[in-house]
C-alpha cells in the first residue's frame, strides 16, 4: 500500500486529523496536508484508490501543467542596437530591457536579459 493511500485511508476511514497521519505515517504534515488538498482536487473517490496503480494514482494527483508560452518562442533582444545605444547613448541597461519588455510582456527577465547581453557582445 503507498504512502497516498495510507493517508486517505486514515483520512477517510479513521477519521484522523493531519498531525495524526503525519505522526502515523512519519511524514510532514505540509506532505500529508498536500496530499489531501490534491485528492480533493481530483475528484477520486476512496473506491477509486484501490482499482488505480501507482502511476495511475501519480497522474491524478499531480497532473502536468499547461505552459502558456514557451521559452523558444521568445524573441531575442537586438544586440546590435543595443550594444550601439549602451555605448554611444550612454544609456542603461535597465532602460534597454524596460523597453524590451514593453513589446515583448513575456520577454526575458532582466537577469537573462543581461547574461545574454554579455555573452552575445564582447565588449
Amino acid at each position: 500500500m503507498s504512502k497516498f493511500e495510507e493517508i486517505i485511508r486514515f483520512k477517510i476511514q479513521h477519521g484522523l486529523s493531519i498531525r495524526q497521519i503525519s505522526m502515523a505515517l512519519n511524514l510532514k504534515k505540509s506532505t500529508v496536508s498536500d496530499y489531501l488538498r490534491r485528492y480533493r482536487a481530483s475528484g477520486l473517490t476512496p473506491e477509486d484508490i484501490p482499482k488505480m496503480s501507482d502511476r495511475e494514482i501519480i497522474a491524478a494527483l499531480f497532473p502536468e501543467r499547461k505552459v502558456s508560452g514557451c521559452r523558444d518562442s521568445i524573441r531575442p533582444p537586438d544586440f546590435a542596437q543595443m550594444y550601439t545605444e549602451l555605448k554611444y547613448r550612454h544609456i542603461t541597461r535597465q532602460l534597454l530591457w524596460e523597453e524590451y519588455r514593453s513589446v515583448n510582456p513575456n520577454g526575458y527577465g532582466y537577469s537573462q536579459y543581461c547574461q545574454l547581453n554579455n555573452r552575445t557582445i564582447k565588449w
